[in-house]
């Protein structure tokens, strides 16, 4: 099963450099080991927008006053990660919700034809 998430932009560069090794979400999807998760980059137009270069920019609490600075939408960046643990016991995580152990997967692009050079892959 693949579910697709959105992520804030500090977590996703935090998941895409490794650093972050888990999810921390809602258990409304009933997440099982094996399932993958696409990590959709997404800014809410108020602590995160998209400059005019698409770049990702955050707005401080003082800067923000409730104005929205752009329109909530996906950056167009994401990252595929497999679950390798799911953690739902109550005694550490709140009902309702599951700690989920991730492992990002190797993905390999195409040319401009969409051929992938498989003597690369392991």
């Amino acid at each position: 099963m693949v579910h697709e998430l959105k992520i804030k932009p500090e977590f996703f560069k935090d998941a895409l450099e490794g650093l972050k090794t888990f999810e921390v979400r809602e258990n409304d999807r009933n997440y099982h080991i094996g399932d993958y998760l696409a990590l959709n980059e997404f800014v809410d137009g108020i602590r995160w927008y998209l400059n005019a270069k698409r770049e990702c920019v955050y707005v401080s609490r003082d800067e923000r006053q409730g104005i929205q600075r752009g329109p909530a939408e996906f950056t167009g960046r994401s990252v595929l990660a497999r679950v390798t643990y799911v953690l739902t016991d109550d005694r550490f995580v709140r009902p309702g919700f599951a700690v989920l152990g991730i492992k990002l997967c190797d993905v390999y692009l195409g040319d401009e034809n969409g051929k992938v050079d498989t003597s690369k892959i392991l």
